[in-house]
């Protein structure tokens, strides 16, 4: 399995799978952090596929500390799920299955807390505790030095 992370402005994944990406690629945001985006790109081999495992995307700090929600410190900027087809998904041809990996995604739109300016924040995804990628980004400072 293999996963990659995109920061955007905004995301949206339509019915067909494809994601529309708007102000993608940044690595430094700020001083005010607007809403974000956090899409993750996967690869999974078909022989992976069948099996249901538990994601997780969580935002850390330069302290590798998981962020809280801006309205409850007792919440975790933290979103998860689980990946796998299930008996509803479509059935693929054998001799097709292994032509080319399931590519998925996921799109999250983010309300995003307050970030303290100058410092280093991270994104990570990891499926079943085993980090497959991150992405680290920068807030500014304002010109108060905040």
């Amino acid at each position: 399995m293999d996963a990659h992370i995109i920061l955007s402005d905004a995301a949206q994944k339509d019915a067909s799978g494809k994601v529309g990406l708007l102000g993608a690629g940044w690595t430094i945001t700020g001083p005010k952090v607007p809403p974000m985006a956090v899409t993750v790109f996967l690869r999974i081999g078909w022989e992976e596929a069948s099996r249901l495992r538990r994601w997780m995307l969580r935002l850390l700090d330069d302290q590798d500390k998981v962020v809280s929600a801006p309205d409850d410190p007792e919440r975790r900027v933290e979103f998860d799920g689980h990946l796998g087809l299930n008996e509803a998904s479509d059935v693929v041809l054998e001799e097709e299955a292994n032509l080319v990996d399931l590519a998925t995604s996921l799109a999250i739109q983010v309300q995003t807390p307050q970030l303290e300016g100058g410092r280093r924040y991270r994104w990570v995804f990891d499926v079943e505790g085993e980090e497959l990628a991150s992405i680290a980004f920068v807030v500014r400072k304002d010109k108060a030095g905040v």
